[in-house]
């Protein structure tokens, strides 16, 4: 089922990418160059765009960023319309240097969808965005397990001593951290099809081997869950009926023990008698 759903949005990802493909043109490249050769030139005309575009680029929008944060904590709290404005200005100012360091980022991005089809599928280079994929995915799973567990255990009323505490962060943890790791696992299968689909050239044979690639990768993230919802499953299945009973038979006894000897106390006319001690 799952499998079908991560197949799907594959091929929907890489539908809505044809344009990229066809984008891509390699006659845009010498013929007589090879492979290499190509993903070498690409991979010096983005260098290239990077120092001599992008870095300045980004320079002068930082000092025109200065000018006008300067500019505005100096202003004060009432300032005339002179100082307006001159932040008006400055801030006309960085804004335009804004639009030309996202020009230059636009620039750099485009040849870098061009040289991705040619490193191809299994490429160390899809390998290390999947990393990072996963790094991100598990990040947002980790900080929203964290929060969640801070927030329980900060206001935590049943917790009677410190060990207590660290004893409930620990279960509000790892609870949270399983709760929202398919939402990560959702997450990285949305972006890994888009990844995949950039790495490919188009070709019938290639998006047969990006399917293969997406859907192992899909499969590696998930199986942390898998192990888990089998694990509970055999438990279930081998301990639940038994445990269900021994909860079952301490909570009776714990409302014996704990309720009904105060309730008869307090009945009108009954007397508790201690139990005597035998004789020895």
């Amino acid at each position: 089922m799952h499998s079908w759903f991560y197949a799907v949005t594959l091929l929907i990802a890489t539908t809505l990418c044809e344009e990229h493909f066809d984008e891509f043109d390699e006659s845009n490249l010498p013929l007589q160059l090879s492979k290499e050769e190509q993903i070498q030139l690409l991979e010096e005309e983005m260098a290239d765009l990077r120092e001599n575009v992008l870095l300045p680029a980004q320079g002068d929008h930082d000092l025109a960023f200065q000018r006008w944060n300067g500019a505005y904590q100096n202003s004060g709290w009432f300032p005339d319309q002179a100082t307006k404005d001159h932040l008006h200005r400055l801030k006309e100012e960085e804004q335009a240097l804004l639009q030309v360091v996202l020009e230059a980022e636009k620039q750099v991005q485009l040849v870098h969808k061009k040289v991705k089809p040619l490193y191809g599928i299994g490429s160390v280079q899809l390998y290390s965005e999947q990393k990072q994929h996963v790094s991100s995915s598990l990040g947002f799973v980790q900080d929203m397990a964290w929060s969640s567990a801070v927030f329980d255990t900060l206001f935590n009323s049943r917790a009677e001593s410190f060990t207590d505490l660290i004893i409930g962060f620990v279960v509000q943890y790892v609870s949270g951290f399983l709760f929202w790791y398919p939402f990560a696992v959702i997450r990285f299968a949305w972006v890994n099809a888009w990844t995949v689909a950039e790495y490919s050239d188009g070709a019938f044979g290639t998006r047969l081997y990006a399917l293969f690639n997406y859907l192992v990768s899909v499969f590696v993230v998930s199986l942390p869950l898998v192990f888990c919802c089998g694990g509970c499953v055999w438990v279930a299945k081998n301990n639940g009926a038994e445990f269900v009973r021994r909860h079952q038979r301490q909570q009776r006894m714990h409302h014996h023990h704990t309720h009904y000897p105060q309730q008869r106390l307090h009945q009108p006319g009954y007397y508790y008698a201690p139990p005597k001690r035998r004789a020895d």
